[in-house]
């Protein structure tokens, strides 16, 4: 059989932790054998992408399940239904499958996703706005949804309007404003300097508050003592 892997079907399905694919792996090969199946339609894998890969690296057999769809539609659905009766998945891969699931409105998603309306917005937000290394380090759960979207809310109108003053040292509202704000020019550029891809993403206001932050860096020997 040749299986074959559909990106659109396995990025419904959250990869494991390092911790749990070492896990698995230690399991099949002591075994010597993939106690489940990979299952698939049409040869497509729709369940088991982390065994299959793990057998075909060590050669080692495994069985194959076919599941018959009448669509691709219901094909989709299937491995959606199947993940969300994970235990280990994420409020935000949740949101996501159950969002894929139907577009519906956010009282329902978070009903289904078992989680509060407010956090199906801030993912929504995160899902709309953030890049996409952000994005995956939420659904994989490697950052908390809270945490993401304060990250991304931190242009407030205070630092936004900060952001369109021209750095000129010599500028006494310029240095006042930065005295004034310098707490939330620090979180945002903390939050972005921890998002590699976001330096290169960054929005024009974004790129404007980076710029902000370096160069009120040597404004005064008191300022550089505070970054």
């Amino acid at each position: 059989m040749n299986i074959k892997i559909d990106p659109e079907f396995q990025n419904l399905i959250p990869p494991l932790s390092a911790d749990e694919l070492n896990q698995l792996e230690q399991n099949i090969i002591s075994e010597g054998k993939c106690r489940d199946t990979v299952k698939v339609w049409k040869d497509i894998i729709i369940d088991g992408y982390h065994r299959y890969e793990i057998c075909q690296k060590h050669g080692i057999p495994f069985e194959v399940q076919n599941i018959n769809f009448a669509s691709r539609k219901d094909a989709i659905l299937w491995i959606i239904e199947h993940q969300l009766g994970r235990r280990n998945l994420s409020s935000a891969m949740r949101i996501e499958l159950v969002y894929r699931r139907a577009k519906l409105p956010r009282k329902t998603i978070a009903a289904q996703a078992n989680v509060s309306k407010h956090t199906v917005y801030k993912y929504m937000k995160i899902r709309k706005t953030a890049n996409s290394a952000l994005l995956e380090s939420v659904k994989k759960g490697q950052k908390k949804i809270d945490e993401a979207y304060k990250g991304l809310t931190l242009t407030t109108k205070t630092v936004t309007k900060l952001s369109e003053l021209t750095p000129d040292k010599n500028s006494p509202a310029y240095v006042k404003a930065v005295f004034e704000n310098i707490e939330k020019i620090k979180k945002y550029y903390q939050f972005v300097s921890d998002n590699a891809k976001r330096i290169t993403e960054a929005t024009d206001v974004e790129k404007r508050l980076i710029a902000q932050y370096k160069a009120v860096r040597g404004l005064t020997g008191y300022l550089g003592s505070m970054m």
